[in-house]
């Protein structure tokens, strides 16, 4: 007790001394203020959560205040710094500079414990900097490990509680890695391990320099996993600061983390690999550093290839991406890697990771990959290419490339050097290439990101001019860049992040000698054939499928040089055989809207012809090639001429700019394709643009003032300048414009388009920059900036500015930033100019090349028939028999038999097609009803089936094993499909979130990959939208909510309903005259109105919200809302604004008008009265008259000359033929009297199939904000609808729950489907999933069909998402729910229900269970005909209310996504999408063939006799009980009424008497889900919506597959790849009857069926696992699974014949959650 006095008392003195001393140095300087640097001129305030200010504070004031005075030297017993220490904390440093060790124990459990539990809050004015001090002589210490232990623990707890603290932290780098180097405790090694790997991600430069590289990784093997982690984490973020100089650091180590590249921990590998991938980056202008890297004998080259063909793949996207760049750079530098590329046979390699397997003849399937990972791929196939010579062919290249990617060029910036006396150190630019410069920063996520071609500019001329400091802003939040120490201070938040300058290289000729590669390619020239035939044909095919352009162009540019590469004629031929090249190229220009992609296009026209002229100016001719080139031709001509085009007004946010479309300077650089682009930014751009401010400020200020245009800055800034109009509409950013204050524009509000500006924060220098850094992306710079414009943007004294206002904020961040801030305005001005201009240089640079090349290509080879044979008369021979078709006399069969001998005997193309009107005459033939017309429109069809399908009167349906007979058939369909995917020009519509995701500080490395899936949701459930609620100037019956100054922060996806009932509750909607006119005075913290004074009357109305004069639906939500209404954008622009989170978007509230109760009344009963009578039906008068009614035409909605849905596209006409053709193909047998033998299709649905659509609607439904918002271009619907046959059953699938469901169901979809499984933890996912309201229920197993009858009708129209737990068993969630719908799907096919059509089978849930029995059908359930005119049911039948069930359960299994396991047949479907009118014989055959062929056999009988020996009368077929007519039973059969027989059998059986079941259960559906969403499918189809994969589909095969089951399984936790366990679980699964394999999926995941797309579908997906088993022996114990989450735990077993006979145990037990 006295000890703890005398401590008391110590520390109660010295807090005295300390006080004391803080007074005293306050009197003495008046700008300190005790305890904290209080805020000045010179001095900015920190931000509260600044904890020491002795630590990263001082680091972070640096940046922006000039250097402060030296404090005096203070007497020893003070605080460094001026703290005030609190008592805690003294005791702790005091136990800490204890000579006790118990003392000093106690201090740093007591430090640990503070800092575990604290953070930078809860621990203000923490001395950082002594208790680190203190902490490294403890460490330093070796004779007490417990305490160098708790020391580590220190140093790990307070990187956590004081992340900002760390530029303190790591005085103790040197401490912590002697104690890694000499490990005498391996818990000392762990925790430094956790320590080091958390400074390293800011501060790796300083342990790289400590050595600290190699003691990390000289001892990994002796670490655990987690620390083996840590080790190579911490190496991968030291690579990041290994230069080529620096390489020595860490050359010991490579050999081994070369061999560790195939580390079986997945997170090893990612952080091993990363280390590589930053090391090459760094070293990649150094071709020796890059040999180090490969070895000597390439094993680095060896183990990436041996890593990127394992399968499933371990690496996620960005390793993936990162990895091909790597091997990109080293080929790109060194000849040698590219030899040894390509002796280890890497093309192959590259092949199987194009297609994903190693069959020969295996097709790419353009979905099996993002668009950005195979355009990786193919960019390294280029690599490993001879290089292009210095041809005026190739020299655009370079011009394209900059294009593309918004490099600035050095000589564009800044001239490539710095000025004299400039402190900064300048980069020696190497000669001979294309130079670039890049700046790229690190985010506090950790990654590298590149800053736009402005904001480059705009520092690289802050370096050239030799200023430390410049100041702009960062993602609309203001920083610092500090050119001297480069790094940058983020003025919110203090991070402060390191500032990279590099210099990039667009190689024109190979670094090393052309010699060198020529050897090289001829020592090699075997395996490049090889490589180029392996291939080629793949590239073709990404090309022609895929919609992304940048793909296109890398895949064009790489097949034009594997063209060049190849000098023989007959190695050229042969790679090129059956390759529909020409007609993939014609596609390319004809629908192509990119510059770049156009340029590559052509060069591959010009190497072709150069090479195979006589082979290919007939098929370019053919294929309307050379009618393409002419086109652009003329286009770019047009282009070019219009050097003074008019102006034209672009949408802003808040009104119109007027603009010149193109520079006047830019058509000077542009004449000459060859010539280097001019410096446009030079030494004296900013004296000149100085100059020219002030002019132009005082021409704005007097606008009779002379045009200043001579003083203006040289280049670009002649161009017109810009007129901005007056602003009269509000819209959702409403902001003032100026440096601070209200700005230097006053109350004027400005804005400019295409993201290229967006003016402007209180720190006056929005860059507001369309960050844009995918590849070859839409682009920034669409118009040039004159000067006057950014003059009056960027100057003090603007119109409505206040002179004390501009200063103001330039003296906010002290003395010394005048000198940078006098700057920043002819610095912004240059870097618009130079970015903007320079885009526009090479735009038209790139416009006269190809106009110069089409020009050169169409004088060189275009209709030159004496030389090469052209052949004219297809064309010919196809316009006369256009004619021929539009002739209203009777042609017969001879324009149709022409046409047909053409097809076979010359390989017509879509050009050809397209120009000789055949398309719209066959079309006018085959719909044309017209009395005039002759013949009339059935015989004319039946002529084009006989000619093209060999069908007639005597031969319906012909057998056709060999394909001969409907090849015309199949030829005509695939050249309009094909004419279909050439002719569209779709434009899909893909935002890309890396502007927003950077400037939301999200942690999403949003740089490297678009984000899509749980990527992009987690962006915007991460962040808020403010929104400024405002009364409406008309409503004068609300009050004003926080006077109207008051703003929200929502989360993007809350309903506006939910701010309108936030508005109710806060008492808005009192009357305005009753709120308090003297509260002006409220502080904003007061200004929540109460929900309603006392004694008003509550607001019984209701408030509606308006955006822009529109008035938002209540159901969409906030972003939805912004997006629609308030966020206009260019119709180039793929991007968003990136200000989304940190404006204000101002919605305005108003009294929605009253409806007429009597009105709502009435609409009410009209809409019930008419959704009553859709279900009355007449009494059944067929069975007086026993005449039925003749079934719909099917094929009459084909036979029209338009479309359901108007196509403002080229291709509608070719759409509306092929819809005919699709139309005949399925529905030929409707032309007919006779029964045919079967009424299969001609041709498969797949040869309608057009890939390119189908891969441009998959990318525009991939787009996360378009789903999100439900704003998907209307193309994208209007395709699909009115020609849905030209999609996959998937694809539509996807389309209807994007856009039918609503906009959570749909982001639930878009995440779970588009999800790379391997990048996200499924944790985090399903924490950011939509809120979907659900409603729990719980079931008894005996008594299913009753509870789940009560449980939908409880439920009611709710769309709630439906959980169902079983009575008495432990399974909750996803898991049971599944099996509830599985076993549902038993109960109602009992037998003893009465239902279904079918036979009685029994079935057994286990060995000991009774067998129920079920009804079956071969061709799938319907239900059981009843004939109601001799039965008659009551409303309340029982039956009826189980149909009604079933439709209820049918639409809550869709809407909830829940595989069904009840196979129905298709005709079932037909009721639900309303067709039942079109039931016929066909839909006879598909329920019971065998019933159908033996009435077809009667109908064939000839003789009278025959059928009368039949002994039939007028009853159902096997019920003599049912009759079809009255009296039936004493009506025979005989040849006159044989097919009325027919008819009525096929009607009773399928329409009437099963009608009042189908109405019943379409009530049901109705009750849950409109049927109209199903419109797209057809009846066939529906299906797979309900119940996933078909069992009996020709893919089963393919599914389980042992390659595919390879692929679907996810080992984890125990097994790998390799484990033999997994070797048994394929061998056994690929053996497995089809009820094993039910049985199996039912135990693993709750269903025994697989949803579409196999094991691929699965979501979560497979993942099997090592069982721990806790007591015993493993062999004795069972396989238990996790249904919930796909999850199989298996025990190590020892043997195969074990592995199988556990699993034929646990497989008994599928129907419980026993071994859950």
């Amino acid at each position: 007790m006295d000890d703890q006095l005398e401590r008391d008392l110590a520390d109660d003195i010295a807090r005295a001394i300390a006080l004391s001393l803080e007074e005293q140095r306050a009197k003495e300087n008046p700008g300190i203020a005790m305890g904290a640097d209080q805020p000045g001129p010179s001095n900015p305030a920190p931000p509260p959560q600044v904890v020491d200010a002795s630590g990263p504070n001082d680091a972070a004031v640096r940046q922006v205040a000039p250097p402060q005075q030296p404090r005096a030297p203070q007497p020893a017993a003070a605080y460094p710094n001026g703290h005030v220490v609190d008592g805690r904390y003294a005791n702790i440093l005091e136990g800490l500079r204890s000579t006790n060790d118990i003392r000093q124990t106690e201090a740093a459990t007591d430090l640990a414990e503070l800092l575990l539990m604290g953070n930078e809050e809860s621990l203000p004015n923490l001395p950082v900097r002594e208790i680190i001090q203190q902490l490294n002589v403890v460490m330093q210490r070796e004779n007490n490990l417990e305490l160098t232990l708790l020391c580590v623990r220190c140093v790990s707890n307070m990187l956590e509680a004081a992340p900002r603290a760390i530029n303190v932290i790591v005085d103790c780098i040197p401490t912590l890695l002697l104690k890694l180097k000499h490990i005498e405790c391996i818990d000392i090694a762990e925790q430094t391990l956790i320590a080091l790997e958390v400074m390293s991600r800011r501060n790796a430069k300083s342990i790289l320099h400590a050595g600290g590289f190699s003691d990390a990784v000289m001892h990994v093997d002796f670490f655990s996993m987690p620390s083996q982690r840590l080790v190579y984490q911490i190496a991968a973020n030291c690579a990041s600061h290994i230069h080529p100089q620096e390489f020595n650091l860490i050359r010991p180590c490579l050999s081994d983390l070369i061999q560790k590249l195939t580390f079986d921990d997945k997170r090893c590998c990612e952080s091993i690999c990363l280390f590589f991938c930053r090391l090459i980056d760094n070293c990649c202008r150094s071709p020796e550093r890059l040999r180090d890297i490969a070895g000597p004998n390439y094993e680095f080259l060896s183990k990436v290839q041996q890593l990127l063909t394992i399968q499933p793949s371990t690496l996620n996207s960005l390793t993936f991406v990162s990895l091909l760049q790597s091997l990109k750079h080293m080929c790109m530098r060194c000849t040698d890697i590219v030899s040894a590329l390509i002796d280890m046979e890497f093309g192959r390699t590259l092949r199987f990771l194009i297609v994903g397997t190693d069959r020969g003849d295996a097709t790419v399937d353009v979905n099996l990959r993002s668009p950005q990972h195979t355009r990786e791929i193919v960019s390294l196939v280029g690599e490993l290419l001879p290089p292009l010579p210095k041809l005026e062919l190739f020299e655009i290249s370079l011009s394209v490339q900059q294009y593309m990617t918004n490099a600035v060029p050095i000589n564009v910036a800044n001239g490539g050097v710095a000025p004299a006396g400039s402190a900064l150190p300048v980069i020696p630019v190497p000669s001979g290439e294309g130079v670039s410069v890049v700046w790229q920063y690190v985010n506090e996520a950790g990654e590298l990101v590149d800053l736009t071609p402005a904001e480059t500019t705009l520092l690289e001329q802050a370096r050239n001019n030799g200023e430390p400091e410049v100041a702009m802003e960062l993602n609309g939040q203001p920083c610092y860049f500090d050119m001297i120490d480069m790094e940058y201070t983020n003025q919110l938040t203090n991070f402060i992040g390191r500032l990279d300058r590099r210099i990039v290289t667009i190689a024109s000729e190979p670094v090393e000698g052309e010699g060198t590669r020529d050897i090289a390619k001829e020592k090699h020239n075997k395996h490049l054939i090889e490589l180029v035939s392996m291939v080629f044909p793949l590239l073709v095919e990404i090309g022609s499928d895929t919609s992304c352009a940048n793909l296109r162009y890398e895949s064009t540019r790489v097949m034009m040089h594997m063209m060049y590469a190849i000098e023989s004629e007959s190695q050229l031929k042969k790679v090129l055989n059956n390759l529909p090249l020409a007609t993939y190229i014609a596609s390319l220009l004809s629908s192509n809207r990119n510059h770049c992609v156009t340029v590559s296009a052509l060069q591959l026209v010009h190497v072709m012809l150069d090479k195979l002229p006589r082979l290919y100016v007939p098929l370019f001719e053919s294929e309307g090639v050379f009618h393409m080139i002419k086109v652009l031709d003329k286009t770019s001509v047009k282009s070019s001429e219009d050097s003074q085009p008019p102006k034209k007004v672009i949408n802003l946010r808040r009104g119109p700019i007027e603009v010149s479309a193109t520079p006047t300077s830019s058509s000077a650089a542009s004449s000459s394709s060859t010539a280097a682009p001019a410096p446009i930014v030079n030494d004296g751009a900013s004296s000149s643009a100085a100059s020219s401010s002030a002019a132009s400020s005082s021409q704005a200020s007097d606008p009779n003032a002379p045009s200043s245009s001579s003083a203006s800055a040289p280049g670009p800034s002649s161009s017109q300048p810009l007129t901005i109009q007056p602003i009269r509409n509000h819209n959702m950013y409403e902001h003032n414009i100026g440096f601070g204050g209200e700005g230097a524009l006053g109350n004027a509000q400005y804005a400019f388009t295409n993201g290229l500006m967006e003016m402007q924060t209180p720190f006056g220098r929005n860059m507001g920059f369309r960050r844009n850094t995918n590849f070859g992306g839409a682009q920034p710079f669409d118009q040039p900036f004159s000067q006057e414009f950014t003059n009056m943007f960027y100057r003090p004294g603007a119109p409505g500015s206040s002179a004390s206002g501009s200063s103001s904020a330039h003296h906010s961040a002290g003395s010394s930033s005048n000198s940078v801030n006098s700057g920043t305005a002819p610095q912004v001005q240059s870097a618009f100019l130079a970015a903007s201009s320079f885009k526009h240089i090479l735009d038209d640079r790139i416009k006269a090349w190809v106009s110069k090349e089409a020009q050169h290509i169409i004088a060189t080879y275009h209709g030159k028939s004496n030389v090469y044979d052209l052949d004219r008369g297809t064309i010919t021979e196809l316009k006369r028999i256009a004619r021929n078709l539009a002739s209203d006399k009777d042609m017969g069969a001879e324009p149709l038999e022409a046409l047909k001998t053409l097809l076979l005997t010359k390989d017509v193309s879509s050009f050809q097609l397209n120009h000789s009107f055949l398309t719209s005459n066959l079309i006018n033939y085959l719909t044309d009803d017209s009395c005039d017309r002759k013949p009339h429109r059935i015989p004319r069809l039946r002529l084009f089936c006989k000619v093209f399908m060999g069908i007639d009167e005597d031969n319906v349906r012909p057998e056709d094993p060999s394909g001969e007979v409907f090849a015309p058939f199949d030829l005509l369909v695939h050249k309009v499909a094909n004419a279909v995917g050439q002719l569209e020009q779709f434009q899909v519509k893909v935002t890309n979130l890396s502007g927003i995701a950077a400037a939301a500080n999200s942690g999403i490395a949003s740089n490297s990959t678009p984000l899509r899936g749980s990527q992009a949701l987690k962006l915007f459930q991460s962040n808020q939208i403010r929104c400024n609620l405002k009364r409406h100037p008309s409503c004068k019956t609300l009050r004003e909510w926080r006077h109207g100054r008051g703003s929200i922060k929502v989360d993007p996806f809350t309903a506006v309903s939910a701010i309108e009932r936030y508005l109710v509750d806060r008492g808005v909607g009192q009357n305005a005259s009753e709120s308090s006119s003297d509260n002006e005075d409220e502080t904003e913290e007061e200004t929540d109105l109460a929900p309603g004074d006392a004694g008003s009357p509550p607001f019984t109305g209701r408030i509606e919200i308006v955006i822009n004069e529109h008035r938002v639906p209540s159901d969409l939500s906030v972003l939805q809302a912004i997006f629609k209404y308030s966020m206009t954008r260019d119709e180039d622009s793929d991007s968003i604004p990136t200000n989304l989170w940190t404006y204000n978007h101002t919605m305005y509230y108003r009294a929605a008008p009253r409806e007429d109760p009597k009105a709502s009344s009435s609409k009410q009963k009209k809409s019930k009265k008419q959704h009553t009578a859709n279900y009355l039906k007449a009494k059944p008068i067929v069975f007086s008259t026993g005449q039925p009614p003749q079934p719909a035409n099917s094929l009459t909605p084909y036979l029209s000359a338009s479309l359901t849905k108007e196509l403002y596209d080229p291709c509608a006409e070719s759409c509306v033929l092929l819809r005919i053709l699709y139309g005949l193909n399925t529905y030929w047998y409707t032309l007919y009297d006779t029964l045919p033998s079967t009424h299969a299709a001609i041709l498969p649905a797949t040869a309608f199939h057009s890939s390119k659509l189908v891969s441009k609607v998959q990318r525009q439904l991939s787009d996360f904000l378009c789903v999100a918002t439900q704003s998907i271009p209307e193309w994208t619907t209007n395709i699909v609808e009115a020609v849905p046959f030209l999609f996959p059953f998937a694809v539509r699938r996807n389309l209807l729950y994007c856009t039918a469901f609503g906009r959570d169901r749909a982001i639930l979809h878009l995440v779970t489907e588009n999800s790379d499984e391997q990048d996200n933890d499924a944790g985090s996912t399903n924490r950011l999933l939509p809120r979907i309201e659900r409603r729990r229920v719980t079931v008894k197993r005996n008594a299913l069909l009753a509870d789940a009858v009560i449980t939908f009708q409880q439920m009611g129209t709710l769309e709630a998402q439906l959980e169902v737990n079983f009575d008495g068993e432990v399974g909750t969630g996803f898991g049971p729910t599944l099996e509830f719908y599985s076993t549902i799907s038993k109960e109602i096919q009992k037998h003893s229900h009465g239902l279904w059509a079918g036979v009685s089978q029994p079935f057994s849930f286990n060995d000991e269970g009774t067998p129920e029995h079920y009804t079956v059908a071969d061709n799938g359930l319907y239900p059981k005909s009843v004939n109601r005119a001799q039965h008659k049911l009551g409303k309340n039948d029982d039956r009826l209310k189980r149909f009604e069930f079933v439709g209820r359960l049918l639409a809550q299994a869709l809407l909830d996504s829940r595989m069904l396991d009840i196979p129905l047949s298709s005709v079932f479907f037909k009721w639900l999408i309303n067709q039942e009118d079109t039931i016929g014989s066909a839909d006879l055959e598909a329920i019971d063939a065998t019933i159908y062929k033996s009435l077809r056999s009667v109908t064939l009988l000839e003789g009278e006799d025959d059928v009368a020996a039949l002994d039939q009368v007028f009853t159902m077929p096997g019920d003599d009980a049912y009759e079809l007519i009255k009296n039936g039973k004493n009506e025979a059969v005989n040849k006159e009424n044989v097919r009325n027989f027919v008819d009525l059998v096929t009607y009773w059986r399928l329409v009437e008497g099963v009608r009042e079941e189908m109405h019943a259960l379409r009530r049901g559906f109705e009750v849950i889900i409109d049927p109209g969403v199903l419109r797209t499918f057809a009846a066939d189809e529906i299906e797979g919506l309900f119940c996933g994969c078909s069992e009996t589909s020709t893919d089963n095969d393919r599914i389980w597959s042992k390659s595919a089951l390879q692929a679907a399984i996810r080992p984890d936790h125990g097994y790998t790849h390799e484990s033999p366990q997994i070797g048994w679980l394929v061998d056994m699964l690929h053996g497995f009857s089809l009820e094993n394999r039910r049985k199996f999926l039912q135990f693993c995941t709750g269903s025994p069926r697989l949803p579409i797309g196999g094991f691929r579908g699965l979501n979560p997906a497979l993942t099997v696992v090592r069982k721990i088993v806790a007591y015993g022996n493993s062999e004795g114990e069972l396989p238990s699974a996790m249904t919930c989450y796909n999850f199989l735990k298996i025990p190590p077993y020892s043997n195969y014949e074990t592995f199988v006979e556990r699993f034929q145990v646990a497989l008994q037990f599928i129907y419980s959650f026993h071994l859950t």
